[in-house]
């Protein structure tokens, strides 16, 4: 039996996947207000990404180019050709940086110019935008459909380059210490141990539909695509807007029928649903990361599926850890995944620690898993890879655990100065160094407050002499440069940053910024529902009382998607704002707006009958337990008793029969009386079945019926 050779790239996969359903949807991005369904099966998508590796041809760029050069893709992740591109630009040898449209323009450019891009995919005017001085060279989505039409119309194939399992897939950019971001290369081979081990452990197939929720310029989006294109399932899109639903978000999770969820746990907090595993029931994979899985959750959402639990920085391809969560059970993060190791040391001395339930150190991972380094930051690189006496190359990944007996890893947060909040990797270095670099600030301290849906990232400043503090200021000054999730949701000005024996920031000592509960231009609500709003955002944010009802959402009262999520769940709860939706929050922005789009819908209700509420109805009957059972329990003995007494008519028609005519005769008689019977049995129950309904029932009715009465 000739045996399949192993794969040596990720295109290679791609490629082997392709051929064995090329007819299977690979991509599928759902319907909403501005675009309809789009799919692309496997064929397609080989044809798109053919084309668009053409437009990288020798000849189209510059010499020299080819091997490990970069191509910039900033398209948002609900455009097909985002994805083609992916797969287009590691076909023609190169390696792709994904950059969320989102991101300021100047952090854009900063990226571009780290990466040395030969090449950005983009509109035009993005392109322009994060491009310096016209190079690289733009090539537009216009550019790609011409590129496509013509390969589909007959353009020869070219040859695809040879790719090394060392050749370079990808560049994820993080945020550094120092405010310079840091692009964390991976190659072929990393990815592929990750992929072949999901393959192996989950048992995904073409049947999958797998929510694609992070944005491409996350690590953790590279999983989710390529846990469905190594099987054949389905990559199902879920755009900025979809993420945002917060609740909402489980009716497009029941509609779109996904089987396979890899969220933060932020977002299942956002779903506010008490019953998953009646909601979610098509759900069998969720698969978490990107920060620590609490207890309650873990609990509630690992009933009636799997629950894995996935551990990994970027700098070790995106899971290089994960265990499966049970109820009742401690949530770990397990061990490591097949090619990789994972060791724990003693951070001062890098000496390795012995397993003990007690001994905690620093995570340190090897093997497959590890990225080539940071591009263009050679002693940043041997700073966090480093080649460890008795283990060989690692990855210092600052975390604190320990393992135990059982070999099993246990995470008990951060050593340094990197938070996780809301499933993103944030360094507070590179937003004390933005703010230091404010001429009003002499320096500052960030750190994150609260507890669970009300943790908050803040800012501690010291300000030069006679400058006074502008919050608002200096949160527009972080955005212009570092994505949102990193801008302080309150800035605050101290008169020294609390510090260590050694120097470093004691970030324990910083004083809490309190959330005030009425702010200085503090609108009170003037309506029932206006107060009900107030309220519900106040209770959201843990405060007492009404926020502003004028106040913005985001830029003044600091609301997130979590907050947003849980605000909305509260307006639910009563009947005059049931109505509310997490979108309002979005397209309103002000609790007075919200108020008066969901006035607006009650006064609809009122003009229009068919879509109000009616009143709830009588409950008809008594609730008759002991006599209901009694009654069901005679039915049934009655009926098993009569089918008992015929049950002696086929045995003894058999013996008369076979006496008569003989075993063939009637074998044959017996055969065609069971297939009447059959077809008969089918007509009889759905006559007695309508004539029950009509006899007992008539013509459906609304009614509350009680349980255990005889109607019931």
């Amino acid at each position: 039996m000739t045996r399949t050779p192993i794969a040596t790239s990720i295109i290679d996969l791609f490629t082997r996947t392709c051929a064995a359903h090329p007819h299977a949807v690979a991509l599928e991005i759902p319907p909403n207000d501005e675009r309809a369904r789009t799919q692309m099966t496997y064929v397609e998508l080989d044809r798109a990404s053919s084309a668009i590796a053409r437009l990288f041809s020798p000849s189209s760029l510059s010499p020299g180019s080819h091997g490990e050069s970069v191509v910039i893709l900033a398209l948002a992740r609900s455009d097909p050709r985002l994805y083609a591109a992916m797969l287009g630009v590691m076909r023609a040898g190169y390696a792709y940086c994904a950059v969320d449209p989102l991101f300021p323009a100047r952090q854009a450019a900063d990226i571009v110019a780290d990466c040395a891009a030969i090449a950005i995919i983009a509109d035009p005017a993005r392109g322009a935008e994060i491009a310096n001085a016209g190079v690289p060279p733009v090539i537009t989505p216009a550019i790609i459909d011409r590129a496509i039409a013509d390969h589909i119309d007959g353009a020869e194939s070219l040859a695809s380059p040879t790719i090394s399992p060392t050749s370079l897939a990808y560049v994820i950019y993080t945020s550094g210490t120092t405010g310079r971001p840091k692009g964390v290369e991976i190659e072929h081979h990393s990815i592929l141990n990750l992929v072949s081990s999901d393959v192996s452990e989950f048992g995904l197939g073409v049947g999958d539909r797998i929510a694609q929720g992070s944005s491409a310029s996350y690590d953790s989006s590279l999983e989710e695509i390529w846990m469905a294109w190594a099987v054949g399932a389905t990559v199902l899109v879920m755009d900025d807007e979809t993420a945002r639903l917060g609740p909402d978000l489980l009716a497009w999770l029941q509609r779109e029928r996904v089987t396979v969820l890899c969220p933060p746990p932020t977002l299942l907090r956002t779903l506010d649903c008490d019953d998953p595993q009646r909601a979610l029931p098509e759900i069998r994979l969720l698969y978490v990361g990107g920060e620590a899985l609490p207890p309650d959750l873990a609990d509630l959402w690992s009933r009636g599926r799997r629950l894995e639990n996935g551990y990994g920085p970027t700098e070790c391809t995106v899971t290089c850890l994960r265990t499966t969560v049970r109820p009742g059970e401690e949530v770990t993060i397990g061990r490591s995944i097949p090619g990789t190791t994972a060791f724990v040391i003693d951070p001062d001395h890098l000496q390795l620690l012995e397993i003990t339930d007690q001994l905690r150190g620093e995570l340190v991972i090897g093997g497959a898993s590890l990225a080539r380094g940071y591009r263009g930051q050679p002693e940043t690189t041997a700073a966090r890879f480093v080649m460890h006496p008795s283990l060989g190359r690692v990855y210092r990944t600052g975390d604190l655990v320990h393992r135990d007996s059982s070999g099993t890893f246990h995470y008990h947060g951060r050593i340094d100065a990197q938070v996780k909040l809301r499933g993103y990797r944030i360094e507070l270095g590179a937003i004390e160094a933005r703010l230091a670099a404010h001429p009003s600030v002499l320096e500052s301290a960030c750190t994150v407050e609260g507890e669970d849906a009300q943790r908050r990232l803040v800012a501690h400043v010291v300000m030069r002499e006679e400058c006074i503090i502008d919050a608002d200021a200096l949160r527009s000054f972080i955005g212009e440069t570092l994505a949102h999730y990193m801008v302080p949701t309150a800035i605050a000005a101290i008169d020294q940053i609390p510090r260590t024996i050694s120097g470093k920031i004691d970030r324990k000592r910083l004083p809490i910024i309190a959330a005030p509960t009425i702010a200085t231009n503090h609108v009170a609500p003037a309506t029932d529902t206006e107060r009900i709003v107030a309220r519900a955002f106040a209770s959201a944010l843990g405060q007492s009382g009404e926020v502003s009802i004028e106040a913005d959402l985001f830029d003044e009262l600091g609301l997130d998607s979590l907050t947003i999520a849980l605000a909305i769940s509260r307006m639910r709860a009563s009947l005059s704002t049931r109505a509310a939706t997490v979108r309002m929050a979005y397209r309103h922005r002000t609790g007075r707006s919200i108020a008066d789009a969901l006035d607006e819908i009650g006064r609809a209700e009122k003009n229009n009958p068919a879509r109000q509420p009616s009143a709830p109805l009588p409950a008809i009957g008594t609730a008759r337990p002991i006599l209901a059972t009694t009654l069901q329990a005679l039915f049934l003995l009655i009926l098993l008793l009569g089918a008992s007494q015929i049950l002696w008519i086929p045995h003894a028609g058999e013996r008369v029969a076979s006496a008569l005519y003989g075993p063939f005769a009637t074998g044959l008689a017996l055969a065609s009386i069971a297939a009447l019977l059959v077809a008969g049995f089918a007509v009889a129950t759905l006559t007695l079945a309508v004539a029950s309904k009509w006899i007992l029932i008539g013509r459906y009715r609304p009614m509350r019926v009680r349980a255990w009465s005889m109607m019931h």
